[in-house]
């Protein structure tokens, strides 16, 4: 065989010679020679290319035009491998030869003709040289054969020392085609496979040919052969390297050779709250494994059967082998461990198989056949086991072979929080559940919670769960009974426990003695109030009013739903500490109790934080009557404005006065004519009616009464009354009495015997006087008031006075009342009149007869007490005696009156003088005297004497 670098430096040297033009009778690689074509010698340029990978070309040089160029591959052939006219100019040809250059060791020699286009017969055929392919370096070490299982089977390359790609000579380049045959009577046979090699990275070019096809090998044999050729670019393939290969690998659980053998662990995990599946220990470290579970023995199966019944599979991962003394085996640290899920985990093989499920387990390393099956019993489940401890003393421990493990259970029964449930000694990441006490299989936690890390200074868990319906505090607390509650524990990777019971504790319940601590205000004026006293801060307090849905039962009570029991609640309040451990709750009750004048009953609930509430029934008393000792009531039915005034009472109780009251006799309101409130003791109250009293001066037909209620400071009014009440005296009041007729208005009583003194005002109008004062000893008041009105009447039946007068103040303070009215007196004849007197805010008197007369004024016999002489000129003066200054004195001749005068004052009473001019002789004349207000007297004679004749005047006269 020709090396392949003897075929490159030949193919390179005939390149040369021909260029050079060098002609020769035989021609060599690239020579030139001459052919006759029908007289004319053609020379014949060519350069051969014995190209690797593609067809192999010829550069035919100064073809003529028109001329046809044929290339054989040998000197006999007939057939050309190339022919081809050479277009209308002369140029160069380049020849792609339909077959390959037959292969020589160095050189060999192509035969080429030239025949021009006028030519008869085909030119002569001239050799031309050339040279062999070259070839790559074989291959030597470094090739290894993959008789794989799985994947295809393959040959792997390792090359130390690898040329780049493109550089000279025949050593493997980088790119370099690989080949891989079959062996037939120990020469390559068919390709299986063909690759490149690869890239160097770091030390190594490590380059992988897949087979096209898997190796086989005949019954009874255990390695087979190879060859390996490899070819750089442009170059032929190196001469094969032939390889030996093993057969196929089954795999095992067992590994190593002789005494060092290892057999793999497989375990059954049984698992709960993962998958179930298989753990593997003790596999090679160096190599991966592959793990498959079976329902069924594999082994019996066929394929179709064996796909239906894998479970499941996994894989085992390669470690790092440390270097060690015993010559770096895998130490106890670095062992594989495969933990194998499964499709359906164990729980649905156990529903299949029964106790004791068997499945089955085969490995397989990478490439290897799969092992026979291995037969493992699963055990069934793990089953979290437990007791409960509860109460003073209970005590944790942990589980032995001989008994499982006890944790104590304690519960609270908060009312106003979450209910909470603590369990103390789980293990940690174990799941806790609680039950209600009616709880079935399959039935809803109340509650769970996953167990978490101890606390640092503690010797066990605890971990507490908060219930939110909570337990029933109520249905338990009253009784006394308790409530079984029920408790799971499932730890990691175990069954769910059974349910254990644990007793629920009760909530601790308010317990507030009512009857010491209640205070009711089952107040009027003010708001109603319920006090519960002695309680702990933030107590509260709830009043509830009973109604026929409640009855006065507190069982009753309690069946109502709570907006029920909201619509009946009246007050509330929150107790507040304020010095000291315990407080007060202080529930106004914003609409007032319902009873007022009987007993009634409301509930009350006491609810302390965090306890169960107390409720009670709990007697109200009646509201407090109001209460009248001394009480006295006048009553004004007055011309005015009527009122009434009540004595007696107390500050702060209001009196209301009514027109009407009820049937069931309790005052309307629609009818109140007036209220006052007492603002001091003692004080009187007077309420002024916002309308009169229909009644007069007399009874009506129907008599007229009104109502009076009473009410003391937050008490309830009473209504009181008076037997008898007349008007405007004082009548004693009781509250057995409940109505005061209402009296008849004050008509003025008549007043008689009053003297009225005649007063003379002109000589037609006469007037009267009357003394407002009494005289000592006498038993008859004055006879008019201040503001007392009088009227006089000409008449019995008179509706109209002729006069109407009042006493005023100053009548009073001059102790008499005087006033002109026209009734003629000047006949000095007794005339009647009739007179009535109305006091202040009274009704007229009845008329009141009287007479009256001017009284004669008092004039004594001999009324001249001096008289001088007529003098001789008929002078004379007269000095009369009168009962008062100021008396008018009339002197009369005949009827005639001739002289008035006015009396002075005298030493006894009064005194007049009358002159008297032109007597001439003795004259009779009359003398009379008026006193103010009073009749002229009766007439006395007197006779005036003359003046003294001559011969009289010695003697004295008579």
């Amino acid at each position: 065989m020709v090396k392949k670098s003897q075929k490159f430096y030949a193919s390179a040297l005939a390149t040369t010679l021909v260029t050079a033009g060098i002609v020769a009778p035989v021609a060599a690689e690239g020579e030139t020679g001459g052919t006759e074509t029908g007289g004319t010698e053609v020379t014949v340029q060519a350069t051969p290319t014995n190209n690797v990978g593609k067809k192999d070309e010829v550069l035919v040089k100064a073809v003529p035009a028109g001329a046809t160029v044929k290339i054989y591959l040998k000197e006999n052939d007939t057939v050309p491998a190339f022919s081809k006219k050479q277009g209308s100019k002369a140029g160069d040809m380049k020849a792609v030869l339909a077959y390959d250059l037959p292969t020589v060791e160095e050189k060999g020699n192509i035969y080429i003709s030239i025949t021009e286009a006028n030519a008869t017969t085909e030119g002569d055929k001239h050799p031309v040289e050339y040279t062999a392919e070259p070839q790559t370096d074989d291959l030597t070490t470094g090739v290894e054969v993959l008789n794989n299982v799985i994947k295809k089977d393959a040959v792997v390359i390792t090359l130390d020392t690898v040329a780049a790609k493109g550089a000279t000579g025949t050593s493997i380049q980088e790119g370099a085609t690989v080949k891989v045959y079959a062996v037939e009577d120990e020469e390559k046979a068919a390709l299986l496979g063909s690759g490149r090699i690869a890239v160097k990275k770091g030390e190594k070019s490590i380059s992988t040919v897949s087979l096209k096809a898997a190796l086989e090998l005949a019954e009874g044999e255990d390695t087979g052969n190879l060859i390996v050729t490899v070819a750089n670019p442009g170059q032929a393939e190196s001469d094969g390297l032939t390889v030996e290969y093993s057969k196929e690998v089954t795999s095992s659980f067992t590994t190593g050779e002789d005494d060092e053998q290892t057999t793999a662990e497989i375990i059954a995990e049984n698992n709960v709250k993962k998958k179930d599946g298989i753990k593997v220990t003790g596999l090679p470290t160096d190599k991966v494994a592959t793990i498959k579970l079976y329902s069924k023995n594999p082994d019996d199966l066929d394929e179709a059967a064996k796909k239906a019944a894998l479970l499941g599979t996994a894989k085992s991962k390669k470690v790092s082998i440390p270097a060690t003394t015993e010559g770096g085996t895998a130490t106890e640290d670095g062992q594989a461990v495969i933990a194998l899920k499964s499709k359906n985990g164990f729980a649905d093989l156990f529903e299949t198989f029964g106790e004791d499920s068997k499945v089955y387990v085969t490995i397989q390393y990478t490439e290897e056949h799969e092992s026979a099956a291995k037969e493992i019993v699963v055990a069934d489940e793990k089953q979290t086991d437990f007791t409960v401890a509860q109460g003073e003393g209970a005590t944790v421990s942990t589980a032995t072979e001989d008994s499982p493990a006890t944790l104590v259970v304690e519960t609270v029964n908060n009312v106003k929080g979450k209910d909470t449930v603590t369990v103390k000694g789980a293990e940690v990441g174990a799941e806790i559940s609680i039950y209600a006490p009616d709880a079935v299989a399959g039935d809803k936690p109340l509650a769970k919670a996953k167990v978490k890390a101890k606390a640092e200074d503690a010797d066990y868990t605890a971990t507490v769960l908060s219930l939110p319906k909570g337990f029933s505090e109520n249905e338990y607390a009253d009784d006394a009974t308790t409530a079984k509650y029920k408790l799971t524990v499932q730890n990691a990777d175990e069954k769910v426990s059974e349910q254990k019971e644990f007793t629920a504790s009760n909530a601790e319940a308010t317990k507030i003695n009512l009857e010491d601590n209640v205070v009711i205000e089952n107040n009027v004026t003010t708001k109603d109030t319920l006090k519960v006293t002695g309680l702990a801060a933030k107590t509260i307090v709830n009043v509830y009013k009973v109604n026929e849905e409640s009855a006065d039962d507190v069982e009753t009570f309690k069946t109502l739903t709570a907006a029920e029991q909201k619509k009946l609640l009246i007050g509330k309040a929150t107790a507040k500490v304020v010095t000291g451990e315990t407080g007060d709750a202080l529930a106004t009750i914003a609409k007032g109790f319902d009873n007022t004048t009987e007993e009634g009953k409301v509930f009350v609930e006491i609810i302390e934080p965090n306890k169960i509430s107390q409720i009670e029934l709990v007697d109200v008393a009646a509201e407090a009557d109001s209460e009248i000792a001394d009480a006295k009531i006048t009553v004004t039915n007055s011309l005015k404005k009527d009122f009434i005034e009540i004595t007696g009472l107390t500050a702060k109780d209001t009196v209301k006065v009514y027109a009407e009251v009820d049937e069931d006799g309790k005052p309307v309101e629609k009818s109140l004519l007036g209220k006052t409130t007492v603002k001091a003791a003692d004080a009187t109250a007077k309420v002024s009616l916002k309308k009169n009293f229909a009644t007069k001066d007399t009874a009506l037909e129907e008599e007229e009464v009104f109502y009076v209620t009473v009410q003391n400071d937050n008490k309830a009014p009473i209504l009181i009354g008076a037997e008898t009440v007349e008007n405007k005296k004082e009548a004693e009041l009781s509250a057995e009495v409940t109505e005061i007729v209402v009296p008849v208005e004050t008509t003025t009583a008549k007043v008689e015997d009053v003297t009225f003194t005649p007063i003379k005002v002109n000589a037609k109008s006469f007037g009267f006087e009357v003394a407002l004062t009494k005289e000592e000893g006498a038993t008859v008041a004055t006879p008019f008031a201040e503001k007392d009105t009088v009227k006089i009447y000409t008449s019995a039946d008179a509706t109209k006075p002729v006069k109407t007068f009042k006493v005023s103040a100053a009548n009073v303070t001059a102790e008499k009342v005087a006033s002109a009215f026209n009734i003629d007196l000047s006949d000095n004849e007794e005339t009647s009149f009739w007179y009535t007197v109305t006091n202040d805010d009274a009704h007229e008197s009845e008329k009141v007869e009287a007479t009256a007369q001017f009284a004669l004024t008092t004039l004594s016999e001999d009324p001249i007490t001096g008289q001088d002489g007529t003098d001789e000129n008929g002078k004379v003066t007269l000095e009369i005696a009168t009962p008062k200054a100021g008396d008018t004195v009339k002197l009369y001749l005949g009827t005639k009156v001739v002289k008035t005068v006015k009396a002075v004052a005298s030493e006894d009473a009064g005194q007049a003088k009358i002159i008297l001019t032109g007597i001439k002789e003795d004259t009779d004349y009359a003398v009379t005297v008026t006193t103010a207000n009073h009749a002229e007297s009766e007439k006395a004679d007197i006779t005036v004497v003359g003046p003294k004749k001559e011969d009289e005047k010695t003697e004295p006269a008579a």
